[in-house]
C-alpha cells in the first residue's frame, strides 16, 4: 500500500537554464546560480539573460536595473531554447501569411499552403507539451 503526499516535484540544478516572470508579468531568462532553503522554501538565485529595468518614478530617482534574482524555486520553468525558435518561426509564418495581397499567384498559394502546414506541426508541437511554446498567432 502506498500513501502520496502533496508537493511539488522540482528537477533543478546550478546551471540550468529557467525562465519565469518579472513584477509585469512579462517572461525573463536566466541561469540557475544557487540553491538554498530559507524558512523551510527552496529558493533560486539566478543570473538573469537580460537585466530587469525598474524605472525612475520622479526625476529625482534613478532607474533600478536588476541583474540577478533571488526567487521561490517553485516559479522557474526550464527553459528550452527550441520554444523560443519555434514562437519566433510561428510568429514569421503567421506574419506571411496575414500580408498576402488579394492578387496573390499560383507560386504563392503554394508557398501559403507550405506556411499553413507548418503552422499546423507547430500547433500539434505545442499541444503536445501542454501549450509550452509561445505561439503568437491564432492557429
Amino acid at each position: 500500500m502506498s500513501t502520496q503526499k502533496a508537493g511539488v516535484a522540482l528537477n533543478l540544478t546550478i546551471g540550468q537554464r529557467v525562465r519565469h516572470h518579472d513584477y509585469k508579468g512579462q517572461r525573463v531568462t536566466g541561469v540557475v546560480q544557487s540553491l538554498s532553503i530559507e524558512d523551510g522554501r527552496l529558493m533560486a538565485g539566478i543570473s538573469l539573460d537580460e537585466p530587469i529595468v525598474i524605472p525612475a518614478r520622479s526625476d529625482d530617482e534613478r532607474e533600478i536595473r536588476l541583474y540577478n534574482q533571488h526567487v521561490f524555486a517553485v516559479e522557474l520553468a526550464p527553459f528550452d531554447e527550441r520554444d523560443e525558435l519555434i514562437g519566433e518561426l510561428a510568429a514569421h509564418l503567421f506574419a506571411m501569411l496575414i500580408h498576402r495581397g488579394p492578387d496573390a499567384k499560383a507560386p504563392d498559394q503554394r508557398l501559403l499552403d507550405a506556411g499553413y502546414a507548418a503552422l499546423a506541426k507547430v500547433k500539434a508541437f505545442r499541444d503536445s507539451r501542454g501549450g509550452a511554446a509561445p505561439i503568437a498567432c491564432p492557429v
